[in-house]
C-alpha cells in the first residue's frame, strides 16, 4: 500500500506498530497498548477486565475485553495528540502571520 507524501508527489509508507501485553492480577486481566512510531513520542493505553469463571466462552474473554480498553484508551490518546498538534500548528502560523 502506498500513499502520497504530504507535498511532493512521491509515494511513501511508514509503519507504526502496537505493542500489546496482557497479564492478571488482582482478579483482573490487565494490557497495555504500547504505540511504537519513528518519532521519539511514545503513546500508550490501558484496560482492564474482571476476570470471572462464569464466562462459558473461555478466559480469553478477559483478554479480548482488556486488550480492546487499551486500544480504545490509545486511540483517545492520539486524538488528544493531534488536537495538540493541529493547536500548536495554528497558533505557530498565527504567530508568523503577526510577525509580518
Amino acid at each position: 500500500m502506498t500513499f502520497g507524501a504530504r507535498g511532493s508527489g512521491k509515494s511513501t509508507f511508514r509503519t507504526w506498530t502496537v505493542h500489546i501485553g496482557i497479564g492478571e492480577r488482582d482478579g483482573r486481566t490487565h494490557a497495555t497498548a504500547d504505540l511504537h512510531t519513528d518519532s521519539e513520542v511514545a503513546m500508550s493505553g490501558a484496560g482492564t477486565a474482571y476476570l470471572s469463571p462464569r464466562y462459558d466462552a473461555g478466559p480469553e474473554v478477559g483478554d479480548e475485553l482488556a486488550v480492546a480498553r487499551a486500544l480504545f484508551d490509545l486511540a483517545q490518546v492520539l486524538v488528544q495528540r493531534a488536537a495538540v498538534d493541529v493547536a500548536d500548528s495554528m497558533r505557530s502560523q498565527d504567530d508568523l502571520e503577526q510577525a509580518r
